[in-house]
């Protein structure tokens, strides 16, 4: 298709999982990297240091050079309170970002929907305390077109200043359909489009990465419910979209 790397998952469920072993997960590596990929990206769930195989993964990242680890989120519920689960993932974070520096690995936290961290404002709350050089960001405007992550965006590249390390690529409309709650009330359903379709302007957002000087990875997340042939043929459409644009 014409992709340079992988952003591999390591998730229950998945062709690697968290309680794989490490010469499973060297290997797997080191099949990508036979094939003339980079792997500089794996993504995991892990939010403590003490979840099952994250140690694993680590050792596994460190000794085949693959520099980044997407950590996974620390969700929001009203019920906890804020503080309450911020101090309790910046508890989490702490022991993650000390298993990447023994291993040579950098945890990165991604912008995402009904966590803590779904825009960069609340994001570089999380990481304050911690150095660019001990964990970094990974933005994701797609993510943050949901109501709870949307803020400007070239504010939101000067909050997470010096964090940066990973954009990942996506888009999405949203379309109104009647709540259930009863008449005359509206909710807004959030669903997957071509990068050249959606709320995200990819023109401006690439323009705006150019001009601060970024020269990171962009990550493609194609999650549409379609079959292979569809989800592969899109996927290449968003490509040529942004290799088009670059």
């Amino acid at each position: 298709m014409g992709f340079e790397g992988v952003d591999l998952l390591i998730r229950p469920g998945y062709q690697l999982q968290p309680g794989d072993s490490k010469e499973k997960l060297v290997e797997a590596f080191l099949y990508i990297a036979r094939r003339g990929l980079a792997l500089p990206i794996v993504t995991t769930d892990f939010t403590h240091a003490g979840q099952e195989g994250a140690e694993t993964v680590f050792a596994a990242c460190g000794e085949t050079g693959v520099p980044y680890l997407r950590l996974g989120w620390w969700k929001y519920r009203p019920e906890m309170t804020y503080r309450r689960i911020l101090e309790q993932a910046r508890r989490g974070l702490a022991t993650l970002v000390k298993l990447g520096e023994t291993y040579g690995v950098k945890p990165l936290l991604q912008l995402h929907g009904e966590t803590i961290h779904p825009g960069a404002g609340l994001a570089a709350k999380l990481v304050e305390g911690f150095t660019p050089a001990e964990v970094g960001i990974y933005v994701d405007p797609g993510n943050m077109v949901n109501k709870d992550g949307y803020e400007d965006w070239t504010m939101g590249l000067d909050v997470i200043d010096g964090y940066l390390e990973v954009v990942g690529v996506k888009n999405a409309d949203k379309i109104r359909k009647p709540a259930v709650q009863g008449p005359n009330k509206w909710e807004w359903e959030r669903r997957w489009v071509p990068l050249d379709e959606g709320l995200v302007d990819w023109v401006f957002y690439l323009e705006l990465l150019k001009k601060r000087g970024y020269r990171g990875w962009l990550s493609f997340h194609s999650h549409y419910e379609t079959d292979l042939h569809t989800c592969t043929a899109t996927t290449k459409h968003d490509l040529d979209f942004v290799r088009k644009l670059l």
